[in-house]
């Protein structure tokens, strides 16, 4: 009797798994409507319109969509992360010197500012030292220069553990920096425009669209899932 073995088959190692974007707290596709398809924090457009499958911004006030309150804990020892894709049509000029995509409002600034900041021509993920008139701020800027009429995605991810701020740019870190004074951000989360010495302002000036925040610091990993 002749026993014939079976030959062994190999086969290469398996690809890892990708990595799995965590779940938001507050996630607007705004394709076509305004709603938190994560949550219960709806919001309220006001002069925006729609085109393409993302709200479009005038750069003039009231232009924005808001919340009916805040999203984000940002005092101390809370950490998080705020995703948007964004698409500048044009630069800002005097008197205005920001284009903001996400923040939250607190008593006099915004908790955070997730932006286009004119002075250095980059996107800019940042916090101001206190909320009260003309504060400093500590900003996570983008070493090159940001880019009009080009899809841009962004990441601002604040850790409370270290203070540290991180921007990405289209799922790459750009930019760090340390904010060691963070402040509780009670008011309503805004999309398209900022809050600073106690007056809106920092109108956007384009679209934008998939719209994310969560309730921690993503790592690297996390960050590229949400591509």
């Amino acid at each position: 009797m002749v026993t014939t073995a079976t030959p062994a088959t190999t086969h290469p190692p398996a690809a890892p798994p990708a990595p799995s974007a965590p779940r938001p707290v507050g996630f607007w596709s705004l394709g076509h409507s305004v709603l938190d398809s994560a949550g219960s924090h709806n919001g309220t457009a006001v002069d925006t319109g729609w085109d393409g499958g993302a709200a479009v911004f005038a750069r003039t006030s009231p232009s924005a969509i808001t919340t009916s309150g805040p999203v984000l804990a940002t005092g101390p020892g809370k950490s998080f992360t705020v995703s948007a894709s964004v698409y500048l049509t044009s630069i800002p000029t005097a008197p205005q010197y920001a284009d903001t995509a996400v923040s939250q409002d607190a008593g006099t600034d915004s908790g955070f500012y997730l932006q286009y900041f004119q002075p250095c021509n980059c996107w800019t993920f940042a916090r101001v030292a206190a909320d009260t008139a003309n504060p400093s701020a500590d900003r996570a800027q983008s070493g090159s220069a940001a880019q009009v009429d080009v899809w841009t995605h962004l990441v601002g991810v604040y850790d409370a553990a270290n203070g540290a701020l991180s921007l990405y740019v289209n799922g790459k870190l750009a930019g760090a920096a340390v904010d060691q004074t963070p402040f509780a951000s009670n008011g309503p989360l805004a999309i398209g425009r900022a809050y600073y010495n106690g007056q809106q302002t920092d109108w956007f000036h384009g679209l934008i669209t998939t719209v994310q925040v969560f309730d921690k610091a993503l790592n690297p990993s996390e960050v590229a899932a949400l591509q």
